[in-house]
Parts: C-alpha cells; sequence; structure tokens
C-alpha cells in the first residue's frame, strides 16, 4: 500500500467517524462496536502490508475506544434516565387524570320537603313516584327533569346523596324536592337552600 493509497484510507477511516458520531444519536452501541472493529481491521490489514507502524495501529485503537466506547456508554445511562422521568411523568400525568372529580358543580339550590300524605301528594298519596317506583326516605327527590334528568344522583352538600325519582307541580328550575316518610319532618325542613353536585362519572 503506498502513502498515498494509505492517506486516502485515513480520509475514508475519517468520513467513518464522522458518520458513526451521528449514529451514536441513536444509541445504537451494537452496531457502534462493529463499525468500530471493522476500522479496527482496516488498520491491521495496513500494518500487514507494512504501511503503518505498529505504534500507529496502538495510537488507533486507543483512540477509537476513547472516542466512542465512553461516550455511548453516557448515552445510554442518559437514555435510560430520560425513558424513566418519561415513565414518571406519564404515571404523574395518568394518577391526575384518575383523581379528578366526577361531580359536576351545578350552583344553588331551593330544597323543600315533601310527604307521601294527601297535603303533600293530593290524588297521588301513597302511590308510586313518577318513575314508578315507590318513594324512599333518604333516596327519593322530585325535581324539575329539565334540568335533572329522572335518574340523576346528586349530593345536596356533606356527602347527603339523593335520586331523582319523582316530579312536582310546583317544582320547577333549580328547586328540589326531598322526600320524607312523615309529615310533621317535612314541614321541620321547611325550605333551604344549599349548593348542589351532579354526579357526571360512569
Amino acid at each position: 500500500m503506498t502513502q498515498r493509497e494509505l492517506r486516502r484510507k485515513q480520509q475514508e477511516i475519517e468520513k467513518k467517524i464522522a458518520v458513526m458520531r451521528k449514529k451514536r444519536k441513536k444509541r445504537d452501541r451494537v452496531l457502534l462496536i462493529i463499525e468500530i472493529g471493522t476500522l479496527l481491521t482496516i488498520v491491521v490489514m495496513a500494518i500487514s502490508s507494512g504501511a503503518y507502524s505498529k505504534t500507529s495501529y496502538v495510537l488507533a485503537e486507543e483512540k477509537l475506544k476513547m472516542k466512542f466506547e465512553p461516550e455511548t456508554e453516557t448515552e445510554t445511562e442518559t437514555e435510560t434516565e430520560t425513558e424513566t422521568e418519561t415513565e414518571t411523568e406519564t404515571e404523574t400525568e395518568t394518577e391526575t387524570e384518575t383523581e379528578e372529580p366526577e361531580w359536576e358543580y351545578l350552583g344553588e339550590f331551593e330544597i323543600t320537603a315533601y310527604c307521601p300524605c294527601y297535603a303533600c301528594c293530593g290524588q297521588w298519596s301513597g302511590g308510586p313516584t313518577r318513575s314508578g317506583v315507590m318513594p324512599q326516605e333518604g333516596v327519593t327527590v322530585a325535581a324539575d327533569w329539565d334540568v335533572l334528568p329522572e335518574g340523576s344522583l346528586i349530593d345536596l352538600g356533606n356527602g347527603e346523596t339523593r335520586i331523582v325519582q319523582d316530579t312536582g307541580g310546583g317544582v320547577n328550575g333549580n328547586h328540589i324536592d326531598i322526600y320524607m316518610s312523615d309529615h310533621q319532618s317535612a314541614v321541620n325542613w321547611g325550605v333551604q337552600y344549599r349548593d348542589v353536585w351532579l354526579y357526571v362519572g360512569e
């Protein structure tokens, strides 16, 4: 191998080194090591032809190892850290989404009470609710179904939940009528104003 050919080989090696620097960004250590081995093979062939000295081979080998092996390990560690951070952020976002409230605030409502007596229900006294089920204290409320549809689960504050199962002639707009089993309890309730939440979870 002539000196001119040797210089051309050196230029080819430098070009391949530049290419490998780009490949490092892909973090493919295996392919990088294979290419380093190929370069070392070229150097060995040059030595065997007498164009290179053994000292040049040793220097070339050390140069290649110093340039690629430590930096590749550093990039692998950086990649692992980046993946860990990404996974942590994803888990945090998932937890945040899970913790989102399932209740929608509807505003302040007028809350009254009624019982199954004739004074409260008239001709429907003692009968089923508008939805067809029998009313239950602690469960049933009457509401305007244009505002709160049948079957809506609502929170009257402090965790007092009720289900919209009935309607009433005077129950319109932001007005809820709570069912109670006896008339005196309904009278004692009177008229209250509370913030109301609607359950919107699945």
